[in-house]
């Protein structure tokens, strides 16, 4: 069912004067019955911009693309699964933002989107940072490279797969180590956290008792 479709997913909305923008890890998009559940939400909350993670679709086309998004956010760019593992769409709707310079990397899309109204232009980039211990230094590098050049506003967002702090799982299993570079990380960036409203974790194993994490960021620069 629906509900069951939702069961632990964690979702995120940022609003500012006219942009929202719609961020989900939505754990696959290879059957009908979950392309039509992200199409619901996304017409319920009437986004601009969507940012989708691990879509595990190797291939997206005009009209695979709609039977998630629908008719108005009509323009896209998308990293391609590897196999069924990962995945990552941003769609926007193209009366309302134009793209430049799209840049798609191993674990990222960064793009500059322009208002049609105001003209004003920002970077955007939606990460899904892999869940393997090994890999996660090769995209802490890969998420400084994205960094804009100075006064670019800047938003950056998705499932980094890493924790900030102990206070983001509900355990004592901890890499420390891990932890650390992802702060330094952000610090190098100049990335500042926009804080996540009415809950603690994003991400359950649904065991019992279950383990507990917050995955899920949304940064900004302070040109943003």
């Amino acid at each position: 069912s629906y509900k069951q479709m939702l069961k632990g997913v964690f979702h995120v909305s940022i609003m500012c004067d006219n942009l929202k923008i719609f961020c989900w890890n939505v754990r696959g998009l290879n059957s009908f019955a979950r392309r039509e559940a992200v199409l619901h939400m996304v017409l319920t909350s009437k986004p601009n911009i969507v940012c989708i993670q691990e879509t595990k679709l190797s291939s997206i086309d005009s009209r695979l693309a709609s039977e998630f998004l629908g008719q108005r956010l009509n323009k896209f760019h998308y990293l391609p699964a590897d196999g069924t593992r990962g995945g990552i769409v941003v769609a926007w709707d193209g009366d309302l933002y134009s793209a430049a310079n799209p840049i798609l990397k191993q674990f990222s899309i960064s793009l500059q989107l322009t208002s049609t109204d105001s003209t004003s232009t920002f970077l955007l980039t939606s990460v899904y940072g892999p869940s393997e211990e090994a890999l996660k230094p090769t995209f802490l590098e890969e998420l400084q490279s994205c960094a804009p050049p100075d006064s670019m506003p800047w938003v950056c967002l998705g499932d980094f797969n890493l924790i900030c702090d102990a206070r983001d799982k509900n355990n004592s299993n901890l890499n420390r180590r891990m932890m650390g570079s992802f702060r330094r990380t952000l610090n190098r960036c100049e990335l500042l956290e926009i804080a996540l409203q009415n809950r603690r974790y994003t991400w359950s194993n649904n065991r019992d008792p279950p383990t507990l994490v917050r995955l899920d960021w949304v940064f900004c620069s302070k040109d943003w």
